[in-house]
């Protein structure tokens, strides 16, 4: 007889006794059938973070057996660097500096002792900037000349883009001045020029300035 589905069952065994068939004996024998597990068909979670921050993955798809546990790792090849202590659907990384592909599979004990096909995440790690130290270019023109000016020193953080403004940080942002080296309007009086590092998310980064 074939169990349909995972359980516990009682299988009864009858025995005729004798000549008369009225004379009947039974034994029974407990049967527990155990249903294997199906592979994970991905992770969801946070796909993109910061430098520094961390992000919660689960497994999803298929279907856990019975008694199964998760075995997370890390690489492009299931079964390596296997994470000590990760045996449930979700998984809360570590403090992240680079980028990290994670895999996910289940196992099932015995007497089903599946070891399914795994899935994968690659969480992409965004650098943030840091401050340019300066300004590079002429500190006096003739008036009505232009100047190019460039912004050095510090990192450029994942997509960063340049805020270039003149006066008070923060005020008087010129349009469309986005990357590290501008060429200024005529200039006719003496202005102060200030550049700054900003990072779109997740990081969303805005450094200090270089003047």
């Amino acid at each position: 007889y074939t169990y349909p589905t995972a359980g516990s069952y009682t299988t009864a065994f009858i025995v005729l006794g004798g000549f008369w068939t009225s004379c009947l004996d039974y034994a029974t024998d407990p049967i527990v059938v155990n249903q294997p597990s199906t592979a994970p068909t991905s992770i969801t979670g946070t796909s993109t973070i910061c430098s520094g921050g961390t992000t919660t993955l689960t497994a999803t798809g298929g279907t856990p057996g019975t008694g199964v546990q998760y075995e997370w790792g890390t690489g492009s090849t299931a079964g390596t660097n296997v994470i000590a202590g990760a045996t449930t659907d979700t998984y809360t990384t570590p403090a992240l500096s680079t980028t990290t592909t994670y895999w996910v599979r289940r196992k099932d004990p015995a007497p089903c002792n599946t070891t399914t096909t795994a899935a994968t995440l690659t969480v992409t790690v965004n650098q943030p900037s840091t401050a340019p130290t300066a300004i590079t270019g002429p500190t006096a023109v003739c008036s009505g000349a232009t100047a190019t000016l460039t912004a050095t020193g510090g990192t450029e953080g994942t997509g960063a883009v340049y805020e270039w403004g003149t006066g008070t940080v923060g005020t008087n942002v010129i349009a469309s001045a986005t990357t590290a080296t501008i060429t200024t309007a005529a200039i006719t009086t003496g202005t102060t020029f200030w550049v700054r590092r900003k990072d779109g998310a997740p990081c969303n980064t805005v450094t200090t300035e270089a003047t």
